[in-house]
């Protein structure tokens, strides 16, 4: 009984280990999927349209970057969940 407990405590701290750092981990990833995407966006979407549409540009890399890091954010928790919390 006394080793369950100990596994479920565990448990429970590594969820909030993880949870501490997420925050850490959303910002670092959306900054590297802007950097990535408004580069590729910057590029070649101000090279066609100019310089004019430079904030509906930055709009778009900053979408796609915020969808790419909850993508990544989910996709790291179920690796989480599933490879340390249920093994």
């Amino acid at each position: 009984m006394n080793v369950k407990n100990e596994i479920q405590r565990e448990k429970r701290i590594a969820k909030i280990v993880f949870w501490c750092f997420t925050p850490f981990f959303f910002i670092a990833f959306m900054r590297f999927f802007f950097m990535i995407f408004n580069f590729i966006y910057g590029t070649i979407l101000r090279v066609i349209f100019g310089t004019k549409y430079g904030d509906i540009i930055a709009a778009i890399a900053i979408l796609t970057a915020l969808f790419f890091t909850v993508a990544v954010c989910s996709m790291l928790w179920k690796q989480y969940k599933k490879h340390i919390l249920e093994s």
